[in-house]
């Protein structure tokens, strides 16, 4: 099975530019997997508490825009969440200083550690898959 990719290029982190980028590589993938899901889980890569400009963690603006894309597709309700690469006692600190506290309250989309929701173990007949569109 393979899959289509969508790439678009990005001179800056202006928020304009990036909605653009990331509206750009959904269609050029040829959109988001149907689905009747009203819950969605923005994945952040939220390694630990860095600003944005240090390029540690997923920029904020691409977390609210991908997060933008997903609520105007799907009007689906969207969480941002990771678990941190190393032992993280403050997590305040970690979604301040990534800015994903700022991301989730202009967007109005929820945010917390993936953690802090629990694990289930996932399997066949335990999960709704995606269609996918093989290339």
């Amino acid at each position: 099975m393979s899959f289509t990719v969508g790439v678009a290029r990005c001179g800056d982190y202006r928020r304009e530019n990036v909605s653009r980028a990331v509206a750009e590589a959904v269609d050029r993938a040829g959109g988001m997997p149907e689905t009747a899901c009203r819950d969605a889980l923005v994945k952040a890569n939220l390694l630990s508490p860095a600003e944005p400009e240090m390029a540690v963690t997923t920029h904020p603006e691409v977390v609210r825009a991908v997060a933008a894309e997903i609520q105007k597709r799907f009007g689906a309700r969207v969480h941002i969440a990771d678990n941190p690469g190393f032992i993280c006692t403050d997590t305040a600190d970690l979604f301040k200083k990534t800015k994903i506290d700022e991301t989730a309250a202009l967007d109005g989309v929820s945010y917390g550690l993936l953690a802090d929701r629990g694990f289930r173990e996932a399997g066949p007949g335990t999960f709704k898959a995606l269609a996918a569109r093989p290339a």
